[in-house]
């Protein structure tokens, strides 16, 4: 009989901050199909992940049987500040009343030098811009929990059987229950998440020199977590995400 228990913890701190000071404002200029410029829209991003894990596995041998068992708590911990960094994104202008297409780059220096558009008699623009407001901090966490069974059988010397099943489940957090969209406020948990599994090793004739392995198992994987903390962050409520067309009434001049 053999117990075995583990504990351990493990963080990742990851950090993106301006290098100049003349981003510090973040904002990036995307130039359709042509260049980013300006700032990344990762400036002032910071994401810590800490994972703590708790196990107890157990081996049993008696006879022809080796009994393994146990369980695994594992606790995800994430603390993410979002990027807030606006976003103006130049296109091209199709040919329009006799008048010749743009690209997305004459655009963008157009707008700069404030030149007219003959087709709207209007100054050039931007086609959107992307911003922010709202509180870009969220700190949420998930829980694991998994435990298996199972039984390797040898018969004899050259065969062997191994079958058992390992359940899985991943608890969510309830993320901001005033989301105004029912699947940013909570994730349902699968609590269904059962994994069969079954191999077999033989090793044919008496001096066992070829050994033959055959399995069949079910997993799940764990989907991208990143995924719904960016949902429970982005919400509707939590943290605001605009995007203004260039020629709305009231939308910010570029580049003032």
């Amino acid at each position: 009989l053999l117990n075995e228990i583990r504990f351990g913890t493990i963080q990742r701190d990851t950090a993106n901050y301006p290098v100049v000071s003349s981003c510090s404002n973040g904002v990036q200029v995307n130039i359709t199909s042509v260049a980013n410029i300006g700032c990344s829209t990762q400036t002032t991003t910071t994401t810590t992940e800490r994972s703590t894990t708790a196990l107890d596995n157990v081996t049993w041998t008696r006879g022809r049987h080796t009994v393994k068992f146990g369980g695994e708590f594992d606790h995800e911990l994430f603390d993410n500040l979002a990027s807030t960094a606006p976003t103006f994104t130049f296109n091209g202008v199709a040919a329009a009343n006799g008048n010749p297409a743009v690209s997305s780059l004459l655009v963008y220096l157009d707008t700069l030098n404030n030149v007219t558009n003959p087709n709207t008699g209007k100054p050039y623009t931007y086609a959107t811009l992307t911003a922010y407001s709202g509180n870009p901090v969220i700190r949420t966490s998930f829980n694991f929990v998994n435990g298996f069974a199972q039984d390797e059988v040898r018969f004899n010397r050259n065969f062997s059987v191994n079958f058992g099943a390992r359940y899985e489940v991943i608890l969510f957090p309830v993320f901001d229950p005033l989301a105004p969209y029912a699947l940013s406020r909570s994730t349902n948990n699968d609590y269904k998440d059962i994994a069969p599994r079954v191999g077999i090793t033989w090793a044919p004739g008496k001096q066992g020199s070829t050994v033959i392995h055959a399995g069949f198992g079910l997993y799940y994987d764990t989907p991208g977590l990143s995924t719904f903390y960016n949902a429970g962050q982005i919400n509707g409520h939590r943290l605001l995400q605009y995007n203004v067309q260039g020629t709305a009434a009231g939308a910010p001049v570029y580049p003032n």
